[in-house]
Formats: C-alpha cells, sequence, structure tokens
C-alpha cells in the first residue's frame, strides 16, 4: 500500500477513456478544496503524462498496489473504485468516479467521527428499481437469506461518489462476492454498483460499519438544467446556496462540450480550468478539448448521431419517395 501521507484525500478512478474527464474533476477538487491531496485511481498502464508530471498528484496503479488479488482482479470496469477501498494513500477519502465535478467543499458532510462510510441518499427504490440499477432481489433472497434487501430501499445509491474510511469493508467479503459473481454473472447488475451497495447493507446489518445517507449527488441528466445551473455559478461565487456541497455526475450523457442532453457547463469550465495553465492561448487549449471528445467520443453516441444523419440524409434526398413509388 502506499505511504499514508494525509488523513483526508481525494480519490478518482478512470482510465485512458476518461481520463479527460477525471482533469475537470481534479480541477473542480482543486478550486474548492485546493489543500486537500488527490490521488488517481488509474486502470492501465498509459497513465497520462500530464498526470505524471503533477507533482500534487498521487497515483495508484496496479504496479503499486500491494494486495495480488487486486491487482489480478480488481482492476477494470467498475470493480477499480473497489480497490480504493483498501488501499487508498488516505485514512479516509471522498471517492469520485472521473465523470463527475465537485461543487463546494465536501469535508464539510465527511463526518468519519460518528461514520465510516457516508453515501449519497436520494429515495425509495421498488423492485423493479432495484432489480434495474442493483440486483436480482428474488436471487439474492435465494443465495444471501440472511440480508434483509427490502429494508434498504430508501437506501441504495449510484456509487459514483461515496466517502469512506480505508478497511472500513472487509476484503475477505470482497474477494468472496467477486468468486460469486464469477459464478452468478446476472445476479448483482451495472458492474459495481450492485455489488458495492449490498457490501455496504450488510456490513452495517451486522454491525461491521457506521453508514450514513445524505443527499449530495446530482445525476445531471435526472435534474433540471436551471436548478444545477443557479447552484453551480453560485458556487463559483463562494456563496452558499441549498444543494451544495454537492457532486455533478454524468453517468450516461458524457459531459463533451457539444452535448446537449444534460448540464453539462460544469465539466467543460473545469476541464478548462485544468489545460489553461498548461496550453496557451486560449484557442489552442480549446482545441485540445475538442480533439480529447473527438478522440474519446463514445461510440453509443457516435452510432445515434450517424444512424439519425443517415436519416436526415435520406429524408431530404427524396429517397423515401422512391422507395414508396416503388
Amino acid at each position: 500500500m502506499p505511504e499514508v501521507s494525509d488523513a483526508f484525500g481525494v480519490v478518482i478512478a478512470c482510465c485512458s477513456v476518461d481520463a479527460h474527464y477525471a482533469a475537470g474533476c481534479v480541477a473542480s477538487v482543486r478550486f474548492f478544496m485546493p489543500e486537500v491531496p488527490v490521488c488517481i485511481l488509474y486502470d492501465g498502464e498509459d497513465v497520462p503524462v500530464y498526470f505524471r508530471d503533477d507533482e500534487g498528484l498521487h497515483l495508484l496503479t496496479r504496479d503499486n498496489v500491494q494486495s495480488q488479488a487486486l491487482r489480478e482482479r480488481s482492476f477494470g470496469p467498475g470493480v477499480t473504485k473497489m480497490v480504493a477501498l483498501f488501499e487508498s494513500p488516505f485514512e479516509t477519502f471522498l471517492y469520485l468516479d472521473a465523470d463527475t465535478t465537485v461543487c463546494g467543499d465536501l469535508r464539510e458532510i465527511a463526518d468519519f467521527q460518528d461514520y465510516d462510510l457516508i453515501v449519497d441518499r436520494r429515495g425509495w427504490a421498488d423492485d423493479d428499481a432495484i432489480n434495474s440499477w442493483f440486483f436480482d432481489p428474488v436471487a439474492v433472497s435465494r443465495y444471501f437469506p440472511g440480508f434483509d434487501w427490502a429494508g434498504h430501499r430508501a437506501d441504495y445509491f449510484c456509487t459514483g461518489t461515496f466517502f469512506a474510511r480505508r478497511n472500513a469493508l472487509r476484503m475477505e467479503r470482497y474477494l468472496e462476492l467477486l468468486d460469486f459473481v464469477d459464478a452468478h454473472p446476472n445476479v448483482f447488475k451495472f458492474w459495481e454498483m450492485g455489488l458495492l451497495n449490498y457490501m455496504i447493507f450488510e456490513a452495517q446489518d451486522q454491525n461491521r460499519c457506521r453508514v450514513f445517507g445524505v443527499p449530495y449527488q446530482f445525476v445531471t441528466r435526472d435534474h433540471p438544467a436551471p436548478v444545477l445551473e443557479k447552484i453551480f455559478k453560485t458556487c463559483l461565487r463562494q456563496e452558499p446556496i441549498e444543494g451544495s456541497p454537492s457532486v455533478f455526475h454524468y453517468p450516461v450523457t458524457k459531459p463533451h462540450l457539444g452535448q446537449n442532453g444534460s448540464y453539462t457547463l460544469p465539466m467543460s469550465y473545469y476541464r478548462r480550468e485544468f489545460w489553461r495553465r498548461r496550453i496557451s492561448p486560449a484557442f489552442l487549449c480549446e482545441a485540445w478539448l475538442m480533439w480529447e471528445d473527438v478522440r474519446f467520443f463514445h461510440l453509443r453516441e457516435m452510432r445515434h448521431r450517424v444512424i439519425m444523419s443517415l436519416r436526415a440524409i435520406y429524408i431530404k434526398s427524396g429517397l423515401r419517395g422512391l422507395v414508396k413509388r416503388a
């Protein structure tokens, strides 16, 4: 495990395809919590030079993770973040997915005096929502009969962000559950989301950790843009506002510069902040951001846009009428 250098820090997980978003996330943390250390938890051997050369960043990769089991089994989509639970360089930390930005000083809700894990809490989930986002309730009842999954309907959360004390959860249990996932791949949903929720609330029920839920994460596509804009711009002025401190999260609609599907201004703003001290003049910085977006454009969005473009060409070209007449 890397040497513990600070009691509290921020851990951001990323890989090559979302490192450009992680840069924006880093800049947002430094804006609101400039003295808090940041660790990049990177999946891959190609750590970007802008992270390697940043003396203010800790780097946690497969090469310096102490546990052989984590090196071999906990790098990849979703599970990379789980490494932080056991080998974070900070005793307590805020975890963030790459596609997030912070809005305000999140230390205000990091109550590690009374709790070991602080998670986002937004509301009540019915069976369909649990089955879609977290796990198959029928299968969980069968394989884990001691777990009161229905008793946590108001607790399940999107795992793009959480606060944790290192080793608040047991690595042995995590590895057991990875074995279970290998044998039963359809029980837990969305990579680690169902698995991590299960681990947390199982441990809480067994009195192995203290968990607190507080609403602080905005999945941006689920909230009106004017509400998010007001929070973001008020926070930039360092003024208090309801809804802050918070984390803006873009788990589905990715926040590239041309995205209109959700309120993406915070990510674009902080990506520019990250690069404006590294690239000048400003138009070259903007060109670099655009190149990153083109290079890492998400295939799903690209496929959708190609289909829509072909459809428009088909309609405008008159081919539709020709097909009908034929």
